[in-house]
């Protein structure tokens, strides 16, 4: 016996609304994951950058540091100047700004004479990009006339301090003597994350005395 019921085509609205349920949670679902994925691979890009420009600024520090003199044989020693605290003074509020000034000495490889000179840290802000600086020369007064490098662009604060004989980090350093280790940190901001700063911090002991 033959049917006169014809076969069904199509789908109902039931099973449209259906999948396009199911296919909105999908979406939504990739879409979430997708935008998580892309924060996860900007941070860690991030992070790397972050984290070469460090290595970069401490190295170029701890050479410096390896070469300190000793405050006995010079009668100079390490100065440490804590400039928020000076700002304070005058009622500004300026991101940590803290220079310090290394006696060091300098071996000429031409004639063999050994020399004396200081090698001053500092930000230099007047272009408007915050930029760490390293300043070699003679010492006159309290800060080396030698001419400036340029460490790392994007340095917005450098934070300084100094620790005593009796193991007590000071903010500034201003004895006769050699601080026992010098604490550097630093807040570097990156070129792929305008929006984004991150921290990093260094100590490097003093072995002469």
């Amino acid at each position: 016996m033959m049917s006169n019921r014809r076969a069904r085509q199509g789908f109902t609205l039931f099973e449209l609304l259906t999948v396009l349920a199911v296919l909105s949670v999908v979406t939504t679902i990739g879409v979430t994951g997708f935008v998580r994925m892309t924060s996860l691979w900007s941070n860690t890009t991030a992070d790397m950058e972050a984290n070469v420009i460090a290595v970069r600024i401490f190295e170029t520090i701890r050479g410096d540091m390896e070469r300190v003199v000793s405050a006995r044989r010079t009668g100079h020693s390490i100065q440490g100047i804590d400039q928020l605290e000076l700002d304070k003074l005058i009622a500004r509020h300026k991101p940590e700004d803290d220079r310090v000034i290394l006696p060091v000495l300098e071996h000429n490889v031409t004639n063999g004479a050994w020399r004396q000179l200081a090698v001053m840290y500092h930000i230099n802000r007047n272009d408007g990009v915050p930029t760490l600086m390293r300043t070699l020369g003679p010492s006159y007064g309290s800060v080396p006339g030698g001419a400036s490098t340029v460490v790392a662009e994007r340095v917005p604060s450098m934070n300084i301090t100094y620790l005593n004989a009796e193991n007590r980090w000071e903010d500034a350093w201003t004895q006769n003597d050699l601080p026992q280790a010098i604490r550097v940190s630093l807040t570097l901001g990156l070129s792929n994350r305008p929006d984004k700063t991150i921290s990093r911090e260094a100590v490097f002991p003093i072995h002469v005395k």
